[in-house]
């Protein structure tokens, strides 16, 4: 679990990421999302 929040992935992205080495596609995992983005207010209405 250390590792996965380590490299800024979940727990779930973390084992698809092994799983996708595994079968040799590295392009096909996850990747962690930017800490600097902020999100879209989406929970206010117009």
């Amino acid at each position: 679990m250390e590792a996965a929040e380590a490299l800024g992935l979940s727990y779930s992205e973390f084992l698809a990421m092994l799983a996708a080495e595994a079968v040799g596609m590295p392009e096909h995992a996850p990747h962690p999302k930017p800490v600097n983005q902020e999100e879209l207010p989406l929970n206010k209405t117009a």
